[in-house]
């Protein structure tokens, strides 16, 4: 379940920031009304930001394991340092 949804996270993400870096900057400033330069700055900021975000969100839903009994969700570094401590 923790994987469908990060997963989803990740799609959202990314939609929201190609979105900003097409039309980001120009809503700003028409919006706000602020100069079109630092606007333009802002949309890419925020663009590189929701990007960031969809790949984290990507990388943690495709390290998401479940446990032995197949009931616990734990991410897959969490379980390999668990490993390591019982061995």
């Amino acid at each position: 379940m923790l994987q469908y949804l990060l997963s989803g996270m990740a799609w959202v993400f990314g939609v929201a920031g190609g979105l900003s870096f097409w039309v980001g900057g120009r809503a700003i400033h028409e919006v706000i009304g602020t100069d079109r330069a630092f606007a333009e700055m802002e949309g890419i900021t925020l663009a590189l930001v929701l990007f960031l975000l969809a790949v984290v969100s990507k990388t943690s839903a495709e390290s998401v394991e479940k446990g032995e009994n197949g009931e616990l969700v734990s991410l897959a570094i969490c379980a390999e340092s668990d490993r390591e401590k019982s061995a």
